[in-house]
């Protein structure tokens, strides 16, 4: 599981985002509707989304401080997790799923 620690401390409402998208396979499809889950660590809370058209997600309102675990599963796809600790928004960029 791959791990993105922040150690920036900033103001304001803090997100785990994606702006570059989701993508999979070896030909870097882009994956609409792919489900995207964060549990926060501490508070043992789910929250669960959908990749847009733009193959974008976001959370927003979390916790500073919270370590979360971040799901992203499409279907023929495996899943990919990914540990992030929020001390400021984080964009985890291009996150890319491997065919199962």
């Amino acid at each position: 599981m791959e791990q993105v620690f922040t150690n920036l401390r900033g103001g304001g409402p803090i997100s785990v985002y994606v702006r570059d998208g989701l993508l999979a396979g070896k030909q870097g499809e882009c994956v609409r509707g792919a489900k995207v889950t964060l549990t926060s660590k501490a508070e043992q809370k789910t929250l669960t989304t959908e990749t847009n058209f733009l193959v974008d997600f976001e959370f927003k309102g979390l916790v500073v401080g919270d370590e979360y675990t971040l799901r992203a599963e499409y279907n023929g796809y495996l899943p990919k997790e990914v540990i992030v600790k929020t001390d400021a928004s984080v964009n985890l960029g291009e996150l890319v799923l491997t065919a199962g």
